[in-house]
């Protein structure tokens, strides 16, 4: 995964990671952006495998109204969700830098999740004014997230760094519509204008043009949202299609 495997600046981390790498029968890659970074330490085409992760059956379209009612959340406005880590990693700083400059909307910002940067964004929050506008409601289990999800008009991951996100697959699976950050092997799954927006990353502002566009333009949600969907239901992003992928990849490392 993208966040088990860091390509190393040093020249002693590379060459430690080119002797590992190179005595493996073959390596796993959740994504076509890991594999091809694997590969510029010298795996070869026999070794790098891409096997992408599955969507649990829980994550489906679900009413909404119900669903707001169930998380607490108001039914009037829309909600755009974030679900994962508090950690710098994901960007939550230019998130709010975004939201900033989007005063004028009855956009709500759920963030979903915890971790060490929760006091400091609360904090930024505060200092901001942007209290009524970003709701913090901490870790969730993973029973929860398809209603938190199904309760969302938009899902946003405005990461610095992925691997291959699986929150997107399960976003999708919810019929949102992603904004998320042109990293890693996110573009694999987001396609530009067809079932969501990619953004720069560390970039508030252009995050806050692509929500507003979103926000006003229920068709342009809808549509992104249904197509999302669609990929999902023609895919085989089923974890029994994941976990069959693995066991012929080890049966052939096996000679079984």
């Amino acid at each position: 995964r993208g966040s088990d495997f860091h390509l190393s600046k040093s020249r002693l981390g590379a060459g430690v990671n080119r002797f590992i790498c190179r005595r493996m029968a073959s390596v796993l890659a959740v994504s076509e952006d890991l594999a091809q970074q694997l590969g510029t330490i010298g795996l070869g085409p026999r070794q790098l495998h891409v096997v992408t992760n599955g969507v649990d059956e829980r994550f489906h379209p679900a009413d909404r109204t119900a669903s707001r009612a169930a998380c607490g959340l108001p039914q009037q406005g829309l909600i755009a969700l974030y679900v994962g880590l508090l950690v710098p990693v994901k960007g939550l700083d230019h998130l709010l830098d975004g939201l900033i400059q989007l005063a004028d909307l009855p956009i709500i910002c759920v963030l979903v999740g915890d971790g060490p940067l929760r006091e400091d964004l609360e904090g930024r929050v505060r200092d901001e004014g942007l209290q009524e506008r970003v709701l913090f409601v901490g870790r969730r289990s993973a029973r929860e997230i398809p209603q938190w999800m199904s309760a969302a008009d938009i899902f946003i991951l405005p990461s610095l760094s992925e691997g291959r996100p699986n929150v997107v697959l399960e976003a999708q699976a919810c019929a949102l519509p992603v904004v998320a950050t042109a990293v890693g092997g996110t573009p694999e799954m987001v396609e530009e204008g067809v079932n969501g927006l990619l953004v720069p990353a560390g970039d508030g502002r252009v995050l806050a043009n692509a929500l507003r566009r979103l926000s006003t333009d229920s068709d342009l949600r809808l549509r992104l949202g249904s197509a999302a969907r669609a990929g999902i239901d023609g895919g085989d992003f089923t974890w029994d299609a994941t976990a069959a992928r693995t066991r012929q990849i080890y049966d052939g490392v096996l000679g079984v």
